[in-house]
């Protein structure tokens, strides 16, 4: 995990949180996948990946 230092910019942190989420995601999701129930297919209208949305919200919180 990476230390966030108080005198880093916003692009740099956001790229950092955002190369977190994308190793955690890389684990998480082939085990979340095998338990899903149902179709596994993706809704079309979605542009964004797990990571940028898991990223933004974490801003937002």
């Amino acid at each position: 995990m990476t230390t966030i230092s108080p005198n880093q910019d916003n692009v740099t942190i956001q790229t950092e949180l955002y190369s977190e989420i994308n190793e955690f995601v890389k684990v998480f999701q082939p085990i979340f996948q095998k338990h899903l129930i149902g179709e596994r297919r993706q809704r079309p209208f979605s542009r964004l990946s797990v990571c940028e949305i898991m990223t933004i919200w974490s801003h937002i919180r």
